[in-house]
């Protein structure tokens, strides 16, 4: 009988042990487990979310670098407005260079803006059509910044490759010093 007693204390005693193992080791581990499962699920949804974004800016940064390059190739400024006299020179002389005749370059009212002007003109002259392109060519490689707004060529009345071309463009320049303001 008492080996029976001792049996069911043995056994007793095993069934406290597995139960307190149970409630006090195995059940919290096993709650900690699913808890970071659920972590690791949403980690992993935002992760992929953001995958996209880390996309977007890899490609905004080779836009941006793409800009900073162009900007360092096309290294165009805006002058001061005592330039300008010089500039209308230098326009003539190159007419003239390039032997072209009748020619014509008057300003209109400048446009004042924030932190800069803008002086529209109006360039016009006859010529060979060769002579027109070079004089074209000298307009878009300015060290200066420009923009054509209106480019007409016309068939000069006296025959041949002779054409006639106006230019209407906007030229750039600041009241002061370059970036004073």
């Amino acid at each position: 009988m008492r080996s029976r007693h001792l049996r069911f204390k043995v056994i007793g005693g095993t069934v406290c042990l597995v139960v307190a193992f149970i409630a006090v080791g195995w059940l919290p581990a096993y709650q900690e487990i699913l808890s970071l499962r659920d972590q690791i699920s949403e980690t992993s949804e935002e992760l992929l979310g953001a995958e996209g974004k880390a996309q977007d800016i890899t490609d905004l940064n080779k836009s941006v670098e793409q800009m900073r390059n162009e900007l360092n190739r096309n290294q165009k400024t805006i002058p001061v407005k005592t330039e300008m006299a010089e500039f209308m020179r230098s326009m003539g002389r190159r007419i003239k260079e390039l032997q072209l005749y009748d020619h014509t370059i008057n300003t209109r009212p400048e446009q004042r803006e924030s932190k800069y002007i803008v002086q529209p003109l109006e360039i016009q002259f006859a010529g060979d059509g060769l002579s027109a392109m070079e004089f074209l060519n000298h307009v878009e490689h300015l060290p200066r910044l420009v923009q054509v707004t209106r480019l007409r060529l016309e068939r000069s009345e006296r025959g041949g490759a002779k054409v006639t071309t106006q230019i209407d463009m906007n030229t750039y320049f600041y009241e002061n010093r370059r970036g004073e303001q």
